[in-house]
């Protein structure tokens, strides 16, 4: 299907269309791309948006997109250069969160799960939008199970006084327990 929407847009592009009309499929052919997981293809095209466009918010998805897209080639310093412009200055409110939430994500990706988490709970707390609040929660709670060892969930559970993420934390500290409690039982 992607590759039929492709071809059509890349049709429509040779047929000279208008200049809005033309960057509005450059960045479709780009959001298709990315789709694929053909990053630096899709990277190409929301540049040349970002260049011609005069359109606000075409210009600021493109911005976004060509964000997302140095993130998935882990161009992670670029990557959070945009996105904090993204965060600033999007007049679409989900996306400022969207980009928000990859600033969270590029903590992680750097293993620096504390400030992570405390990004994204920054986010679960003051962001309106339902889907951003559960996507931060969700990659919390992903970073509290897999890439927190005991050492360092006792170190944020001193950290955090109540509420969450601090009961997802003892939750994951109790199973924890339990699992050396099985192993050194079936030890003996």
């Amino acid at each position: 299907e992607y590759e039929k929407s492709q071809l059509s847009y890349q049709n429509y592009l040779s047929g000279e269309p208008s200049k809005d009309r033309s960057n509005r499929a450059l960045y479709r052919l780009g959001e298709i791309h990315q789709k694929n997981k053909t990053f630096a293809t899709a990277l190409r095209y929301f540049e040349m948006v970002m260049q011609r466009s005069q359109v606000l918010m075409l210009l600021e998805d493109a911005k976004g997109s060509k964000a997302q897209c140095l993130f998935e080639l882990e161009q992670y310093d670029s990557a959070e250069n945009i996105f904090k412009e993204v965060a600033f200055t999007h007049p679409d409110d989900k996306k400022k969160w969207q980009a928000r939430i990859y600033l969270g994500r590029l903590d992680q990706k750097r293993l620096d799960y504390e400030k992570s988490i405390e990004k994204l709970k920054n986010i679960y707390f003051e962001s309106e939008v339902k889907d951003v609040r559960d996507q931060a929660k969700n990659l919390i709670d992903l970073i509290i199970e897999k890439n927190l060892n005991k050492i360092a969930l006792i170190r944020l559970s001193e950290k955090y006084s109540s509420g969450f993420p601090l009961d997802h934390i003892l939750l994951r500290l109790i199973s924890i327990y339990r699992e050396e409690r099985s192993s050194s039982v079936t030890s003996y």
